[in-house]
């Protein structure tokens, strides 16, 4: 389209597009600077641009952000102008939709490559065509783009994208691209919470602990949320493969894999843990995910740790109100075990606990007990069971052995007889490693609960002593006076029962 000389100069807005910032032949400049010759040349004024970058053909003009608002303000001048046609659209649903959007409100398209005249029928009749074709192309840039991802994915070489935590993206050997490799520091982060969650923490507990300790995220942000945390842990990733993307782990529990041509998990990198940690884990967070009681990081510091000694029921925190003198409303907490709220039976006769007095009794108590043993941290211990190598190694040897029965060449004789030692002393090393089952140990922190104690808040509190199995058995003396006894779990008692052998 050209504009006579002598004509009322026109207004007009250039729009540019760009899928990728590495597009550098129709980079954005170039895109311009096409624009604003035809404009100088046409006796046309660009009061405006719309440049939209990263963003898709596949992508309707009016959903894409500059150009977008452009078209809702189409009063404002009389014409649209593109570099190219592609930059304009790449469907030719998208061309149609726009020529009848050109034609409702009166605004003229300029296409300058190809060189195309919309105004008139043939115009409009060429530009659907060549419309059809830039659609083409985008389906099959799409197709290669696709299958060129499954190739490197097929290769172990890491298409971009997010990095999962617990990896860092490094160059490959050969040159030919970038993979993933374990990044021990964050590993380390990763198997010290998984280690813990399946030892009986709360997930949230180890939320707060990140953040307490100033872990950076993946992409090094200082704050973690639940929803993160809980991704990743319920992520293959953790084995090394694959993974499509987030999804909604938090509901479903799971995250979809890509799967290779023989329907089999992409593996990408090495393992963070074994198969038998993450199962284990998932079962956790599974089991976990059932609990309504317990693992409620907010919930009353001594929500199932503080027991009735009568009817060996848990104590829950409750609240009233009351209307003081003065018009103002106060509130009263109190602790009362689960009998109170249970028809079915017997009432505890115990009146109800202050919860500053029975919080400092259990905290005293427990102290008074654990105070000075060192803290220490369930870890998950895998087995060993070598039966199958073994075996498949032993299945080989007789098929050699049958072999070199029928062979009568003496190289072929020696090549078997030098498989065959290789085999016999592979054997006798599996033979030789230990079969165990899977366990669990204690590793100590450097921190006794005391210490550790005075860096928490009272929900905290509350959360150590859930996590390490701790347990406390309150009672009212008859003249109304609360004891407490301290039970604790296996682990704790004999570290104690020494401690205390000791100070004697």
């Amino acid at each position: 389209m050209r504009v006579q000389a002598g004509t009322k100069r026109r207004k007009a807005i250039g729009a540019v597009r760009l899928s990728s910032l590495t597009e550098e032949t129709t980079s954005p400049e170039r895109q311009k600077e096409a624009e604003q010759a035809w404009a100088n040349a046409n006796n046309t004024e660009i009061i405006g641009w719309a440049v939209d970058l990263d963003v898709s053909a596949s992508i309707p003009p009016w959903e894409r952000p500059e150009l977008g608002a452009w078209l809702e303000r189409h009063v404002e001048y009389d014409l649209l102008i593109f570099a190219k046609l592609d930059r304009a659209v790449r469907s030719l649903r998208d061309f149609v939709d726009l020529m009848a959007w050109s034609e409702e409100h009166g605004v003229g398209l300029v296409i300058l490559d190809p060189q195309i005249d919309l105004t008139d029928m043939w115009g409009r009749a060429m530009g659907g065509i060549l419309a059809v074709f830039a659609e083409l192309e985008r389906n099959m840039i799409q197709k290669r783009t696709k299958e060129g991802y499954a190739e490197v994915l097929k290769q172990g070489r890491w298409p971009g994208g997010r990095l999962p935590f617990g990896y860092s993206a490094v160059e490959r050997q050969d040159g030919d691209g970038w993979q993933l490799v374990i990044n021990p520091e964050q590993a380390k982060v990763l198997r010290t919470i998984i280690n813990r969650i399946i030892g009986g923490a709360s997930t949230l507990s180890q939320v707060n602990w990140l953040n307490e300790q100033k872990i950076p995220t993946a992409r090094g942000a200082e704050s973690w949320g639940y929803t993160a945390v809980y991704e990743i842990l319920r992520s293959p990733a953790l084995l090394g493969q694959r993974v499509k993307d987030r999804g909604n782990t938090r509901s479903k529990g799971w995250v979809d894999v890509v799967r290779g041509d023989d329907g089999l998990p992409v593996q990408y990198a090495e393992p963070i843990v074994n198969r038998e940690t993450w199962e284990r884990l998932q079962e956790t967070l599974n089991a976990n995910a059932k609990q309504t009681t317990g693992n409620r990081y907010d919930a009353s510091p001594l929500l199932q740790v503080a027991f009735c000694a009568r009817c060996e029921r848990p104590f829950y925190r409750r609240g009233t109100e009351r209307v003081m003198a003065s018009g103002d409303t106060k509130a009263y907490f109190y602790y009362r075990c689960a009998s109170a709220s249970d028809t079915t039976v017997e009432t505890c006769p115990d009146k109800p606990y202050k919860y500053l007095e029975l919080e400092g009794l259990v905290f005293h108590e427990v102290l008074d007990v654990i105070g000075t043993l060192e803290v220490q941290q369930r870890v998950f211990v895998p087995g060993e069971d070598h039966t199958e190598t073994l075996e498949t190694a032993q299945a080989a040897y007789e098929e050699l052995t049958q072999q070199l029965t029928i062979t009568r060449s003496a190289s072929g004789r020696a090549k078997l007889m030098e498989q065959l030692t290789a085999l016999d002393e592979r054997i006798a090393d599996l033979e030789e490693l230990p079969n165990r089952p899977s366990t669990w140990r204690y590793e100590g922190t450097g921190q006794t609960y005391a210490q550790l104690w005075t860096t928490l808040n009272d929900a905290e509190r509350g959360a150590m002593l859930r996590d390490a199995g701790v347990k406390v058995m309150c009672v009212r003396k008859p003249d109304g006076t609360p004891v407490a006894g301290v039970v604790l779990p296996e682990n704790l008692a004999e570290r104690a029962k020494d401690w205390a052998s000791k100070r004697e």
